[in-house]
């Protein structure tokens, strides 16, 4: 009953943290993808936030889906943050879109595969700036780059203050194109076939291009899979809850789905330094929240987390 009471009401508090924290925007169906590096917001196809490292930064792209005659479906791979959104046209399947931040790297990266065009809107903050594509020097077979810079002294909450320039390189491959469509604002085209999109942070410079680099040498289904790895390795830390769970246990397999949906969601929102995120928009973490959260990770077996609060 303790675990119970524990996770459902963690469960609960996050979700009306965001939840509060969206009211401006009306948006639900939030979630959250990070190594402790880099994290992104997200809700069906669309990312709302990306920022990192560290997470205590301010968000530097938005990605949109622009047909709104597309719907979508989401799906979050058990026992991890990967993420898939199955794409479809009045019932008839387009696509899919599988998302992830990689295991190590502070880069986001996104695999499409479609049947028929899909365009997303990629805004950038008002106070970024594009640094020209030859300055960038990729011996890498890409079909769109971008360098994006943000000043020093953009606020990642309020008017907190990052006290250093912060440097964003986002990456395309195969089928997916990147065109300016306006001051601050690009369109990723998605043509049939599969394509590639990385977002690989810094913060610094040297450290944004080393970060895209590794990225972009590594194939894919490996980055992928050593991702997958991660995650189960994490999820298989906490405790067996099948094994102790009674199985006359009312509502237990929507119990054990709480259990790994709040295990996940804690640590993609916690960054490397130890800190756990207060949410969309509060790009930091504070004391009344951390107490609740190291509470919920240690009755879920997650002592190292917890202790590194």
């Amino acid at each position: 009953m303790k675990l119970f009471r524990y996770t459902v009401c963690m469960s609960l508090a996050m979700m009306a943290l965001q939840r509060s924290a969206f009211c401006q925007v009306n948006v639900d169906n939030i979630f959250c993808l990070g190594n402790g590096k880099m994290a992104a917001y997200g809700t069906r196809a669309d990312i709302l936030q990306l920022f990192g490292p560290p997470y205590s930064s301010p968000s530097l792209a938005k990605l949109t889906l622009q047909d709104s005659t597309i719907q979508v479906s989401s799906n979050r791979e058990r026992y991890t943050a990967i993420w898939s959104h199955t794409l479809s046209r009045a019932g008839v399947p387009a696509g899919t879109v599988t998302d992830f931040v990689d295991a190590t790297l502070p880069v986001f990266i996104r695999k499409v595969s479609v049947k028929t065009p899909v365009s997303f809107s990629l805004d950038l903050p008002v106070k970024c700036r594009v640094v020209p594509r030859e300055l960038q020097g990729f011996a890498f077979r890409l079909s769109g780059d971008l360098l994006v810079e943000s000043p020093a002294g953009t606020p990642f909450y309020n008017d907190y203050p990052m006290p250093y320039k912060q440097y964003l390189e986002i990456a395309a491959r195969g089928s997916v194109h990147i065109t300016q469509a306006g001051p601050g604002r690009y369109t990723v085209r998605c043509n049939p076939g599969e394509g590639y999109l990385y977002l690989a942070g810094g913060p610094r410079y040297p450290d944004c291009i080393t970060n895209v680099r590794k990225a972009l040498s590594s194939p894919y289904d490996s980055l992928l899979a050593a991702t997958r790895s991660w995650w189960q390795q994490f999820s298989h830390r906490r405790y067996d809850f099948r094994k102790t769970l009674p199985s006359t246990l009312p509502m237990r397999e929507q119990l054990l789905d709480i259990i790994d949906e709040v295990s996940v969601a804690l640590k993609t929102q916690q960054g490397a330094e130890g800190g756990v995120l207060a949410g969309h928009n509060y790009h930091l973490a504070y004391v009344r929240d951390e107490y609740g959260v190291s509470r919920c990770l240690r009755a879920l077996g997650y002592y190292r987390e917890a202790r590194d609060i």
